[in-house]
This record gives C-alpha cells, sequence and structure tokens, in this order.
C-alpha cells in the first residue's frame, strides 16, 4: 500500500493556490512572496517556528486575513475580487482553531447545528439528524445535550471539527488543533482527524506533531521568515532535510 506521499495527485486539480503572496503586519513582513499549490484531496501539513507565518497563510485561505500583494484562488474563486460572495464562500472551508471558539450559551448539539441551519439555510430536522451522525463519528454522541464547559479539552476539539464537518466543506483548515491539549487528548483529536483525512478531505493543517505528519500527510511545508524553504514527502524531509532551519526545528520537536 503506498504512503500518502506517493498517492498519484493530478496537477490540474488545484484547489488552492497562492502566487507570490506577501503580507504585512506595521513593518514585519509576516509572508514573504509565497507560491504553494494544493491539490484536491491532498493533505498538507504546515510546520515552522512560532511567528513563521504558517498561521497567517493559513488564515489567508478563507479571507480571515487579508494580504498585501500577490494572488489567492480558492475552489476558483480569486480572493481579491470585490463581488466575491464571503459567505456562500467560506460555507465551502472549514476552520478548526486552537481555542475551540464553541458558543458557550448553546450544548454541543446546538453549536454543530448552528452553521447549517443559519447560513446554509438547512432544515432543522435535517441538521439535527446530521449533527447526530457527526458527534457519533468523533466519538462523543453521548455528550450532544451537555454545554462545553463540562467537556474536556479533547472533547471541546472533537465538537470544533464535527461543527466544521457540518458544514459539509470541499476544504479543512486546522490551526495546531492539539496545541492546547496534553498528550492523552491529543491522540484522541489526532485520531479523528486523521479518519477525517481518510475520507478524502482536502486538508491543510499548522501542526508540530512529527509523528502524525510523517503518516497522514501528503506534502510538508516548511516556513521560515514567512518563505517556504522546503516541501516535499513528509519522509524525506524529516529524514533529509536539507535547510539548517529545517534540522534544528525537527531535532527540537523530535525530543519534545
Amino acid at each position: 500500500m503506498p504512503s500518502p506521499a506517493e498517492k498519484s495527485i493530478d496537477p490540474s486539480d488545484a484547489v488552492i493556490r497562492f502566487s507570490g503572496v506577501s503580507k504585512r503586519f506595521d513593518a514585519a513582513k509576516i509572508l514573504d512572496g509565497i507560491d504553494l499549490t494544493v491539490h484536491r484531496g491532498e493533505k498538507i501539513a504546515l510546520m515552522g517556528f512560532s511567528g513563521c507565518g504558517k498561521t497567517t497563510l493559513l488564515r489567508c485561505i478563507n479571507g480571515l486575513e487579508q494580504f498585501d500583494a500577490g494572488e489567492i484562488v480558492v475552489n476558483g474563486n480569486n480572493l481579491s475580487d470585490s463581488v466575491l460572495d464571503w459567505n456562500r464562500f467560506r460555507s465551502r472551508i472549514g476552520m478548526v482553531f486552537q481555542q475551540f471558539n464553541l458558543f458557550p450559551h448553546l450544548t454541543v448539539l446546538e453549536n454543530v447545528m448552528l452553521g447549517p441551519v443559519r447560513v446554509k439555510k438547512v432544515h432543522k430536522a435535517q441538521a439535527l439528524e446530521r449533527a447526530h451522525q457527526l458527534l457519533g463519528q468523533v466519538g462523543i454522541a453521548d455528550k450532544a445535550n451537555l454545554y462545553p464547559e463540562h467537556l474536556s479539552g479533547g472533547q471541546k476539539q472533537r465538537v470544533a471539527i464535527a461543527r466544521s464537518l457540518a458544514m459539509e466543506p470541499d476544504i479543512l483548515l486546522l490551526d495546531e488543533p492539539t496545541s492546547a491539549l496534553d498528550p492523552p487528548m491529543s491522540r484522541e483529536v489526532l485520531s479523528v482527524i486523521e479518519q477525517v483525512a481518510a475520507q478524502g478531505m482536502t486538508l491543510v493543517m499548522v501542526t508540530h506533531e512529527l509523528r502524525f505528519v510523517a503518516h497522514m500527510a501528503d506534502r510538508l511545508v516548511f516556513i521560515n521568515s514567512g518563505k517556504v524553504v522546503e516541501e516535499g514527502s513528509p519522509s524525506d524531509i524529516l529524514r533529509h532535510a536539507q535547510q539548517e532551519t529545517t534540522r534544528r526545528y525537527l531535532e527540537i520537536f523530535e525530543t519534545a
């Protein structure tokens, strides 16, 4: 059975394309001429030291961050298009954050149902059925009527994943989804993400989880000072990194 990095990718089937993308915060250049293409069904891991630009890159994909130069095209939509319907565009992109971002006054079930009902105008009965299905898929069907304050961190992140999947996105973005979790909870959440990835979802994930990336990702993209300095098969980069910065990063996180 081929490893993820050996799976066949159709080069014409690009769903995300960055061309010369740059972004500044005040005087600091956070993204510096990023060129990156993600193909349908690909699993991309973004890695790099804190502050390198990887989270900003991720947030640019669904317009949570504006960019200053270059071009980003997602699902055929040019993000610089002044007539882009952002609500419709974002409804096709799931986002899972570090800090869960659940609504504390809503139950788990209501958190998962909210997007489909409010944004996609799905009938409540249909959204309810789908929410129960997704909570079962992520392993917390028994938590449906609880409020977020009664959940562990790992359970909250599972709800966040179910909430994103409820919108039936084409692309799932994950911003260090295990960074706020202890190791046992991290393993639980990574197992759920692996199940989602196995279903063919296009996935772009910021993470420091080297072992997970080694067997899940099709491609590892290493970012330093706002630039893509190394990308390719996770097995190749993890074993034979070409850049000194990449090697130093791997040494730190292999022992973490």
